[in-house]
């Protein structure tokens, strides 16, 4: 069996980069759990 991310991801120990730009993430959706897709919002970090 696969490692299930969703149970891993959470906000206050990951974050996104993009572009070179450290983003934090704030929430994240499960979409209709059925972790085909993950929905994440995120705001760029200051700093």
């Amino acid at each position: 069996m696969g490692l299930k991310l969703t149970a891993v991801i959470d906000t206050e120990h990951f974050r996104i980069i993009f572009r070179e730009q450290i983003y934090n993430i704030t929430f994240i959706d499960n979409v209709k759990y059925q972790n085909k897709t993950l929905k994440l919002r995120a705001a760029l970090e200051k700093r």
